[in-house]
């Protein structure tokens, strides 16, 4: 073997060693050390500053140690880089500056890798691709890598101030884990040791000496595999089945660091200690499903760790997690109504914990529970699945007093509460409703018998804009509570339409003025003089006369159980054959005019209701065109459209 051919392998016997380069065959492994290059960096050296223009390539730490912080922030330290840790990936994806500084802390070696070489080889490893991008935007993600390129509706602006050009390569586990840190003494018997386990909602408590020094581990899935077994006495001490030795690790360790310790030592937890070794007092516990939680993909483990968490701070960063989840996952507008489900479920967690934390709040500000049944539900576009981002949702409270005696003191309590829950929202990042369409409203935390008489008096009322409002509270979907009353409010709605024969009629009045001008459609993608297309509201253009009409059809089919617009197209689809093409073509219209807004959205932040044109290809520009006839083919339906 040539010199040059032993220097390569040597490198990638080290690489392999470490994800996400473990994952690679021999072949690209050793292609990718071929083109690997070896830097040296003295202790106090920089290897690259905040400001500098950023290169092609990106780092693995070989031998030494590398701190990377802000110059703009007093160099305050951000993170830590060691043995085996990637420095810089998040960098070579973007354009102008780094955003931070990397210094050696001592004499460090580097392998410098060009990403060209690692882009070339991802497609084809998705444990690689899922790695990466625990490191990269996901929008840059998505353009190197090319990923569902052909579906791809927006392309990623990777100068946009916006969530995900925020996140950079730097993040702690404190910032998203809650240390669930549970202790025991040797001498603990097997019942205790379970009853802190229950008591806690921990699954692994450390066992520690006199000075809180780690001793062992004691983990749920160990004590019921040795009860199974018969090997665990009831009479047993903590000393007696714990696992040792510990896993250790320093306070607030670097995520790259925590997965590398949990895959070297093949344990399910990790324990903090003040200097990272077992001869200093334990402060934490990390294990391997809080670092699944950060890294993973999975909605359903965003979801089940929302119900861990114990203040609201906490829970916005979570709701940050879940909106680059959606950012990244939803590439195809086929995939737009999975995700409407999928954020349905999101949103109901979030509701559902703020809503406990608000009790929680009161409880310990020494405000009355009283005895009665509640249900908080959205409406609008949460009632339609059809909110993607934080924006304002519409929300309603309705309440039952089960005791006469409490009716004041129930009153005042819901009124509390419902304060309550709306600051709990704004923490969590979710925009304040300008419309007063929202529970904190007093108007819309009411008794099940109020909710039933506004009912009443909206589709009996001929006021247009008393109508429009209403229609908001049509479509409510259950969000927590005692379901029975939401159910109520939906089967009140149905009882009322056969009670108002003209209802209808004044539904389709109502209907048809959302139904833009041929000529505001014209105006998509018109030119000024210097050749720039001028914003286009999608939303009222496009979305809201597909939701109006959506509705109208339903109604007037008996179709009252569905409130999202493309379940409602499905529906009329499947009922009218005569005009099975059409209401398809609606449902298509439906699900591409809402990827577009949920991306932009969740791409600017916004509610994305308004996107320029310039930023679509001319598929996607003859796409939203398409759209338009199919509106204005379903108004000239309305106009002689019978019940089928």
């Amino acid at each position: 073997m040539s010199l040059a051919n032993s220097l390569f392998q040597r490198i990638a016997d080290f690489l392999v060693r470490y994800p996400p380069f473990q994952y690679l065959s021999e072949s690209d492994l050793i292609m990718i050390a071929r083109k690997t290059k070896i830097k040296f960096h003295e202790k106090g050296e920089y290897i690259f500053s905040e400001g500098d223009p950023r290169g092609r390539v990106f780092f693995v730490v070989h031998s030494g140690r590398v701190r990377v912080f802000n110059q703009s922030s007093d160099k305050k330290i951000s993170d830590y880089r060691e043995e085996g840790d990637i420095l810089g990936l998040s960098h070579i994806l973007e354009e102008k500056q780094h955003h931070s500084t990397a210094e050696a802390v001592k004499d460090t070696l580097l392998y410098a890798i060009p990403w060209e070489s690692m882009a070339e080889i991802l497609p084809n490893y998705p444990d690689v691709v899922r790695y990466v991008r625990a490191h990269v935007s996901i929008r840059s993600e998505t353009l190197i890598l090319d990923i569902d390129a052909g579906e791809e509706l927006l392309a990623p602006d990777m100068d946009s101030n916006t969530m995900v050009s925020r996140i950079g390569e730097i993040t702690q586990v404190a910032q998203f884990v809650e240390h669930r840190f549970v202790r025991c003494k040797p001498d603990a018997s097997m019942q205790e040791v379970a009853f802190l386990m229950q008591q806690n909602k921990v699954e692994a408590v450390i066992v520690t000496d006199k000075k809180g020094h780690p001793m062992g581990i004691v983990t749920k899935t160990d004590m019921t595999r040795l009860a199974q077994s018969g090997k665990l006495s009831s009479r047993a001490f903590a000393k007696d089945f714990m696992s040792t030795p510990v896993a250790t690790i320093q306070e607030n360790p670097p995520l790259g660091q925590c997965i590398r310790l949990l895959m070297k030592s093949g344990y399910q937890h990790i324990c903090m200690t003040v200097d990272g070794t077992a001869n200093s007092p334990a402060i934490g516990v990390i294990s391997e499903r809080d670092i699944m939680l950060f890294y993973g993909n999975n909605p359903m483990v965003i979801i089940r760790q929302i119900g861990e968490i114990n203040n609201f701070e906490e829970l916005s960063h979570i709701r940050h997690r879940a909106d680059m989840l959606i950012l990244n996952e939803l590439r195809t507008v086929n995939g737009i109504y999975w995700f409407a489900d999928v954020i349905y479920e999101l949103n109901r967690a979030f509701m559902r914990r703020i809503v406990q934390l608000s009790i929680r709040e009161l409880r310990q500000q020494g405000v009355f529970i009283p005895p009665a049944d509640f249900c908080l539900f959205f409406a609008g576009k949460g009632g339609r699945k059809e909110l993607f981002t934080r924006d304002a949702m519409d929300r309603g409270l309705v309440y039952q007093v089960t005791d006469t005696d409490y009716q004041e003191q129930t009153d005042e309590f819901f009124r509390r509460l419902t304060e309550t829950i709306f600051d709990g929202l704004i923490k969590c990042g979710w925009t304040e409703n300008e419309r007063g369409l929202t529970e904190k409203n007093p108007m819309w935390c009411q008794p099940l018998e109020q909710w039933k008489a506004y009912i009443e008096q909206w589709t009996s009322s001929e006021d247009e804009e008393v109508m429009r409002m209403s229609l908001n509270w049509f479509e409510t979907r259950y969000a927590d509570g005692y379901e029975k009353l939401h159910t109520e409010i939906g089967d009140t709605w149905r009882t009322l339409f056969h009670t108002q024969p003209d209802y209808l009629a004044r539904l389709k009045n109502i209907t048809q003025k959302s139904i833009p001008n041929p000529r505001q459609f014209e105006s998509f993608n018109l030119r000024d003089d210097e050749g720039n297309a001028e914003p286009f509201d999608l939303y009222e253009f496009a979305l809201k006369p597909l939701v109006d009409m959506g509705r109208y059809f339903s109604v007037m089919n008996g179709i009252y159980d569905l409130n999202s617009t493309v379940e409602r197209f499905q529906a009329l689809a499947k009922k009218d054959k005569e005009n099975l093409e059409l209401f398809e073509g609606a449902e298509d219209a439906a699900r591409f005019i809402l990827y577009c807004i949920a991306k932009t959205g969740l791409k600017e932040q916004s509610i994305g209701n308004v996107i320029d044109p310039d930023d679509l290809t001319g598929l996607e520009i003859q796409l939203v065109k398409s759209t338009f006839r199919n509106i204005m083919e379903l108004a000239n339906l309305m106009e002689t459209y019978t019940a089928r």
